[in-house]
């Protein structure tokens, strides 16, 4: 690999761990501030709304602006946005809404980040070096979603829960300042003709053809109901581990660790089954014993958080399966030429549950609902969707085709 590739993959791995820091941190900020679920849940919606709005425009506005840029300016954009949080929290403003916004900024800049990112990868390593270099960068989402969480929980035992938001900014200014080490000269553009209506009516292509792949669109839909199921209960699941089980951030640390080896786990998995068994079946049968595991929590009477924390665990397993068995699918039967435009078009439906589940969940954890009884209705959405899957075109593998 060249000094370029190590900038960018040096600046994208300390960026992941500043994301950790503002997982973990932020919400249990909010939570010292209020007091409230709800408010922390409304937290996570925000990051997500971001997606829903500016994913359809990532791809394209990767293709037709010099994506070193992009990246410099996203970088550096990240780092304004938490220095704004940062003093946000260090004079104590205690603005709800301030805050919100500040979460939403700083949350737009991946939906559009990303695509540029994996694009500009091919102008910085040479064709024979790509695998490799997608191989470093998917083990560095895998070691720092393991330790991040533990480190982050640790820090918090140690320092200030504000003084470990501001390091994160400091870290958000040395990523922006690795990626403003790198040089090419290599043409960094596909499409120099931008323009909103061409976007839109790409995405208009993108709608289309998802609904004609039926499995594609059917698969959509069952992660928009999979999404909801999750979130329910994912976007409190700080709240839950304090309020529950007592955990301290140390503790929430590990239990998140746990779920992230499990869900790394769940993507070794899924490696050996594929090309073993029919990517829709798999599906379909992980989608139903996630549900089968939402009944095991809504049963929980214990107050173990490692039994609390192999049980979500075993749902982030379940889910990476699901994930990897999409993408490979997806990435096997749609043509190139739409393919940016179904990913996009598949991950808008699917993320579209997400800030409603978020802030529902809370709401209802605000009225006293007990996260055994959340799990019940993850449980109930998600064995009717799979079990509707069962007899929708997922299942079948001849309908694995767009329709005409």
């Amino acid at each position: 690999m060249n000094f370029n590739f190590f900038y960018l993959f040096s600046g994208y791995s300390i960026s992941l761990g500043a994301n950790w820091i503002y997982r973990i941190a932020l919400p249990l900020y909010i939570l010292k501030q209020t007091n409230s679920a709800i408010s922390m849940s409304i937290t996570f919606a925000i990051t997500f709304l971001p997606y829903l709005i500016f994913t359809p425009f990532g791809g394209a506005i990767a293709d037709a602006f010099d994506k070193r840029k992009i990246l410099i300016i996203g970088d550096l954009l990240t780092f304004i946005f938490s220095l704004a949080i940062t003093s946000y929290i260090f004079f104590d403003i205690n603005n709800l809404y301030l805050f919100f916004i500040l979460v939403f900024l700083i949350s737009s800049i991946p939906p559009i980040y990303h695509p540029a990112l994996q694009s500009f990868i091919p102008n910085i390593v040479k064709t024979e070096k790509l695998a490799s270099a997608n191989a470093l960068i998917s083990s560095s989402d895998n070691i720092v979603n393991a330790m991040g969480p533990i480190l982050c929980g640790l820090l918090i035992t140690i320092i200030d829960l504000e003084k470990l938001i501001m390091i994160s900014c400091i870290i958000y200014l040395a990523a922006f300042i690795l990626v403003l080490c790198i040089k090419t000269n290599k043409i960094n553009t596909i499409n120099n003709n931008f323009s909103i209506k061409q976007t839109f009516l790409n995405i208009s292509e993108g709608f289309k053809y998802t609904i004609q792949s039926r499995v594609i669109f059917g698969c959509s839909i069952l992660f928009l109901f999979i999404n909801f199921s999750v979130n329910l209960i994912m976007s409190n699941l700080i709240y839950i581990l304090k309020s529950n089980f007592n955990a301290t951030s140390l503790e929430i640390g590990i239990s998140f660790s746990i779920m992230g080896v499990m869900g790394a786990l769940g993507a070794y998995i899924a490696k050996i089954i594929i090309g073993k068994i029919y990517y829709g079946k798999t599906i379909l049968i992980s989608a139903f014993l996630m549900s089968v595991i939402f009944i095991s929590i809504s049963l929980i009477n214990t107050k173990l958080l490692i039994v609390f924390s192999l049980l979500w665990g075993s749902i982030m397993l379940f889910n990476s399966i699901i994930v990897v068995n999409f993408f490979t699918m997806r990435q096997r039967i749609i043509p190139i030429l739409y393919l940016g435009r179904v990913i996009a078009t598949t991950r808008l439906i699917s993320f579209t549950s997400i800030p409603f589940a978020s802030i529902l969940g809370g709401y209802l954890i605000q009225k006293n609902f007990s996260f055994q009884n959340l799990a019940i209705i993850s449980a109930v959405f998600l064995i009717t969707s799979s079990l509707l899957g069962f007899k929708s075109p997922i299942y079948n593998k001849e309908n694995i085709l767009p329709s005409e």
